[in-house]
């Protein structure tokens, strides 16, 4: 179960990759630390449960190092969410520092022959308690390495849970809603396996690692419930995690309801939502047919459901709406300057981004309640 759930959380970490990696760098973190996270249980798996000396030779104190980003990653992906910041700053350095260390320390570990790997998979398997032999860094043996990953990574969490508690509602308040309770469930199931494995981390301390294993064996189960709940929360955000818009149903229900009016310019996105008016004016991307709001939040550097929450909300339409308007006001101040001797309705639609005359045609008389043809017309005398 541990290693098909490990699996199936990197696969969803890709697609969250996928999705954000041009419009919302902050999901990568978030990505970087579930892969940590799923190589973590594959590595536990073939320690504990697992037969495969190949496996647990590929899976065993290769990739331990990097479980000191497991901190930063989650830090970098709340403190960016909370912010709305996607790039880091200077200082921000020094959270590398323990893994770059355990990397230099694990360079002997890293030097030795994949036939010298497999020999000490078959000694853990053959008895767990070997793994005390086993000299895995330069600086800390295998117990420390898990004790002082699983304290560190508790501290970085202990800090998001501060931010999170103190965060107020720095967001618009149905999206802060959205984000605030991903943030809540988020934390709640990391706090939940931290707390398991800093327990195990301290039974190994005082124990063989037989007897931790045993003795530990339900905070193993609590530690595997609370992952099983961890993976499938990427599901339960879509919104919040891949920009992925809600169905025509669940958007028309929502309209029927009342809400409150607020001053958009109390919103903290007001500022955006100009901003994108502002640019797809000066930079008339409307013209490319194919410009997409995917597109224009890579351009903007602005994560997907932000762009979507500023037209929705703020500017109150959709995107195609509004993309659709700017092409027939262009089209519009392209017959009024009479500057175009070739003025067709195949030739306008080619220059103002509408895939075909015919939807030319139509939208430009349902904005200014006469056929484009009359309009030519009637600039033409």
């Amino acid at each position: 179960m541990l290693l098909y759930l490990s699996v199936a959380t990197i696969i969803l970490s890709i697609v969250l990759i996928a999705f954000n990696w041009k419009t919302n760098f902050n999901a990568l973190y978030l990505a970087g630390f579930f892969i940590l996270v799923s190589i973590f249980g594959i590595a536990h798996y073939y320690m504990i449960y697992g037969h495969s000396a190949f496996w647990l030779a590929l899976f065993y104190n290769n990739f331990a190092p990097f479980m000191f980003l497991l901190g930063p990653f989650l830090l970098f992906y709340i403190r960016g969410s909370i912010e709305n910041k996607q790039s880091l700053y200077k200082r921000d350095w020094i959270h590398f520092v323990p893994a770059i260390l355990a990397i230099i320390g694990t360079i002997p570990y890293y030097l030795t022959s994949f036939d010298e790997k497999i020999n000490t998979a078959n000694r853990i398997l053959a008895n767990v308690d070997n793994v005390a032999t086993i000299e895995v860094n330069l600086f800390y043996n295998a117990g420390w390495s898990f004790a002082l990953r699983c304290t560190l990574a508790f501290i970085y969490l202990l800090y998001c849970i501060r931010l999170v508690w103190k965060l107020s509602i720095a967001l618009p308040t149905k999206q802060f809603l959205d984000h605030y309770l991903w943030l809540i469930v988020l934390l709640s199931n990391i706090l939940f396996i931290n707390t398991s494995f800093l327990i195990l981390a301290i039974q190994s301390a005082i124990e063989t690692t037989h007897e931790s294993i045993a003795d530990g064996h339900v905070f193993y189960l609590l530690a595997g419930i609370g992952f099983c709940f961890l993976s499938s929360s990427l599901i339960l955000f879509p919104k919040v995690l891949y920009g992925i818009p809600k169905n025509a149903t669940s958007v028309g229900i929502k309209k029927e309801k009342k809400v409150k009016k607020v001053d958009p310019e109390e919103d903290p996105f007001f500022e955006m939502s100009k901003s994108i008016e502002i640019y797809l004016i000066r930079e008339k991307s409307f013209l490319n047919a194919d410009f997409k709001i995917e597109d224009l939040a890579n351009e903007l550097k602005h994560p997907l459901s932000h762009i979507e929450y500023c037209f929705t909300y703020l500017l109150e339409t959709t995107f195609s709406k509004f993309i659709t308007k700017l092409r027939v006001n262009y089209v519009k101040e392209v017959i009024d300057s009479k500057n175009e001797t070739l003025l067709n309705s195949k030739s306008l639609a080619q220059q103002s981004g509408f895939k075909s005359s015919e939807k030319l045609e139509k939208s430009f008389e349902k904005h200014f309640g006469l056929s484009l043809e009359n309009y030519i017309n009637k600039a033409r005398s």
